[in-house]
């Protein structure tokens, strides 16, 4: 890494250890309770994406943007929140938080995280993300290496582990409230990644949800 990137990696660990903790034990109920990182600037043109066709409106939906890594921002909302973790590094499912429980009057599950890593292969760019495939007869005609997403990456970013960056991160928990199941979610996504795959800037989408969910079946 650079040294300004090295620079700016201390600076906003420095977040980590002397941002205030949550209270030992005490888990948010509300979407209004989740901390919200200082850096964080709010993007309400992706609430507005990530709401719910339908004019349905969600319990509580937060989005932002921050000039950090994703790695930075997980272990933030990781240290505070006091979670734990779904899946181990290999990638094995420990637990579920897709599964709605059945809670009592006031009930709380832990919080649990779960991680994604970014993966390397090469990827035909012809097709915007979102448009029809090509057809599988069509050559490409312009692809985004691996090697340089990987190296792009690797000269911005310290990894989760060695050789390792999260591509996208939750933290999942719920609780009961008045006769309601209400699942609170932070998710982190990376953007930092040029379209081209060549260069990476520290960027980082932050959204905090809650929302009402109906337990699953025993």
């Amino acid at each position: 890494m650079t040294p300004l990137t090295t620079f700016g990696t201390t600076l906003a660990l420095g977040l980590i250890a002397f941002a205030p903790h949550c209270l030992e034990a005490q888990v948010p109920m509300r979407g209004t309770d989740i901390p919200v990182i200082p850096i964080a600037v709010r993007d309400t043109a992706a609430e507005a994406r990530f709401a719910p066709p339908g004019g349905q409106h969600p319990r509580y939906l937060r989005a932002y943007t921050t000039d950090v890594t994703i790695e930075v921002l997980f272990r933030w909302y990781a240290e505070h929140l006091q979670a734990m973790p779904v899946e181990d590094l290999t990638g094995r499912p420990a637990d579920s938080v897709d599964t709605v429980p059945r809670l009592a009057s006031g009930g709380v599950t832990p919080i649990k995280d779960r991680i994604a890593f970014h993966t390397f292969q090469d990827e035909c760019a012809d097709v915007p993300a979102g448009a029809s495939a090509r057809r599988d007869s069509a050559p490409c005609r312009k692809w985004r290496r691996a090697k340089d997403k990987r190296n792009s990456i690797d000269l911005v970013r310290m990894g989760y582990t060695r050789g390792r960056w999260i591509d996208s991160a939750s933290l999942t928990w719920y609780v009961e409230d008045n006769g309601q199941v209400i699942r609170l979610r932070v998710s982190l996504h990376d953007t930092g990644l040029s379209q081209n795959w060549k260069f990476y800037t520290p960027k980082t989408q932050l959204v905090i949800a809650a929302e009402v969910v109906t337990p699953s079946s025993p």
